[in-house]
Parts: C-alpha cells; structure tokens; sequence
C-alpha cells in the first residue's frame, strides 16, 4: 500500500492497527512518507517511523 500525502491535503491523521497496540487506541498525524515508511507525530508527542500497512487513515484534511 502507497501512503503519500498530496498537495491539497494539510492533514492526515492515522492510528495503528490495534494488533499492534493490544486493544489500544493510538494516534498522530503523518509529517512525511518515503519508500513505504510514514513519520509520524504521535498525539503523546512522540516521533515514530511507522510502516504504511501498520496505519489506519482516520480522517484527511
């Protein structure tokens, strides 16, 4: 799956897939996106670099 944020879009936010959390709901916004690989600011205020099949789009702005 090709994750990219284009230039009409200001915001996505995304959580983690709950596998991954167990049962947790986890969050943040998409900063940028290379070679299958998003960085993402987590709501906590953390940086992550997450594989694109591991997110969930919630909302786009």
């Amino acid at each position: 799956m090709m994750m990219r944020l284009r230039s009409d879009i200001s915001i996505m936010r995304v959580r983690l897939k709950f596998a991954l959390t167990g049962g947790k709901l986890v969050c943040g916004e998409v900063i940028g996106s290379y070679d299958g690989i998003c960085g993402v600011l987590m709501d906590n205020g953390e940086y992550r670099d997450i594989p694109a099949r591991d997110l969930d789009v919630m909302r786009l702005e």
